[in-house]
């Protein structure tokens, strides 16, 4: 009796430990994953995916598809500021018919769109050129049975095994892993899926050409994909509306565009080729584009100044006002914010720059004067006495902070000073130095990173507290 009982007991140990074990290499395993895991599909971190996971179930009335050309020309704060519209952005790098097809899918699980507007982009192209743009569109797709199909449709038969389980790529990330692989981007959890830029690049207006303009006929996988489009459109019972952002679009592309026009007639299908209707809106190619193939904000607004008129016939709701679209306000209050930083970027003027200083939220300022700066007739002086610095102050050097509307010397510009450090949230950490050099570019630096401007002598460092990363750096 006492042999089974002790037999017993060595099973129950057994089976405790085993299971243990496994629990405790399943946590590894997992915890591993969420480290080296592809975090991002528009880049910089940002992940439409994890912006979808964190939204409720069927509040977005418009979604928008397709590759950089749709998550930079089509900007959901511009709808939702104006017409209270809930758009989203549920865009990828790259994003190819395939992998479009499958990522509304997955949307319409938990939404339930009136509008989906698909840019075209992904006609013109079979395969990716990019394999970080394969990776963003394959390793993304959080649901199982959609993650296999789309593997299986697109990846050639000898990787599909590497995209399905995951792990044989993502373990070879370990030498780009960054800050935010171990800490979450917290933009992940509200903004709608744009990411826009105001930079202005080189951009040529499309030509109307001599040559056979006659429509030409995308592959018959593509042609399969518009039909695959149009049937699901069709069994969910949204409006489905297709778009060519505008861009340096090629002859032949064009002509596969019209042969898509042409389908959507066909089919009553709306279609807007803004390469076509370019007059029409009014783009400026010297400032409306970020470079030869996307939109900067400029040109995403008139995008959507069009747009706004032309939905106006599936009657969508104005959701300003109800609190569960508080995502859409925090997006329009980011969009705004990160309008403001770019408006203190690009400013020349050094009055206007403290102004903007002056009125800001949530930044950290760092001031220094160094060098000859007070034989160049006080040139400084007025505008910092924005801020709130003395002349006395001003005549001394050193570097200040300003943070909370309050300017706080906290370095004098004297050799062999004990280092000033100052934590800026979790992961950063300020350091303002003086060695007696005023071109050292160790004299302010944030973790391993100069903020110094070689050559000024003055330099203003700012910092944004809800971003946790420097958003500029000046010198004059």
């Amino acid at each position: 009796m006492r042999s089974i009982d002790t037999t017993a007991k060595r099973r129950i140990k057994r089976i405790c430990a085993t299971s243990a074990f496994a629990v405790i290499v399943f946590l590894c395993i997992w915890g591993t994953y969420k480290v080296l895991k592809w975090k991002d599909t528009t880049g910089d971190y940002l992940s439409s995916v994890e912006m979808l996971k964190a939204t409720d179930k069927d509040l977005i009335d418009v979604v928008f598809m397709g590759s950089s050309h749709a998550y930079n020309g089509f900007n959901p704060a511009y709808f939702w500021e104006d017409k209270g519209w809930a758009c989203f952005d549920m865009a990828v790098s790259g994003q190819d018919t395939t992998s479009t097809y499958y990522y509304l899918k997955y949307l319409l699980r938990t939404q339930s769109p009136k509008v989906v507007c698909v840019d075209l982009y992904g006609i013109v192209f079979e395969r990716h050129n990019i394999v970080g743009n394969e990776y963003r569109n394959y390793l993304s797709m959080p649901a199982p049975d959609l993650q296999v199909k789309m593997v299986n449709e697109y990846v050639e038969k000898d990787n599909r095994q590497d995209y399905i389980i995951r792990f044989p790529i993502i373990h070879t990330r370990y030498r780009e892993l960054k800050k935010y692989d171990f800490y979450k981007y917290k933009l992940n959890d509200f903004v709608r899926g744009e990411k826009m830029n105001w930079g202005t690049g080189e951009a040529y207006e499309p030509s109307d050409s001599d040559g056979d303009v006659s429509p030409i006929a995308p592959s018959d996988s593509k042609i399969k994909w518009l039909d695959n489009m149009y049937s699901l459109s069709q069994s969910k019972g949204f409006e489905l509306v297709f778009v060519v952002l505008p861009y340096d679009i090629s002859g032949e592309d064009q002509r596969k565009m019209d042969f898509v026009n042409k389908y959507c007639e066909e089919k009553g299908i709306t279609f807007y080729d803004f390469n076509r209707l370019r007059h029409k809106v009014g783009f400026d190619y010297s400032n409306d584009f970020y470079d030869l193939r996307h939109l900067n904000a400029n040109g995403a607004k008139k995008v959507e100044l069009f747009l706004k008129d032309e939905f106006e016939c599936y009657n969508l709701p104005d959701h300003r006002g109800d609190e569960r679209y508080y995502q859409w306000d925090e997006d329009l209050e980011n969009f705004n914010r990160e309008d403001y930083i770019n408006d203190m970027k690009v400013a020349e003027d050094l009055c206007a720059l403290c102004s903007m200083i002056g009125a800001g939220e949530d930044f950290i300022s760092v001031i220094s004067l160094e060098g000859d700066y007070i034989d160049r007739n006080n040139i400084y002086y007025e505008p910092l006495s924005i801020l709130g610095m003395t002349y006395e102050e001003y005549e001394k050097g050193g570097k200040w902070i300003f943070e909370d509307g309050r300017l706080t010397k906290v370095y004098e510009n004297v050799k062999g000073q004990e280092p000033y450090i100052q934590e800026l949230g979790n992961m950063n950490t300020l350091r303002i130095l003086y060695e007696g050099d005023y071109l050292s570019r160790e004299n302010i630096m944030i973790n391993d990173e100069s903020t110094y401007s070689y050559g000024n002598f003055m330099t203003i460092t700012i910092y944004d507290k809800r971003l946790g990363e420097i958003v500029s750096v000046k010198g004059f």
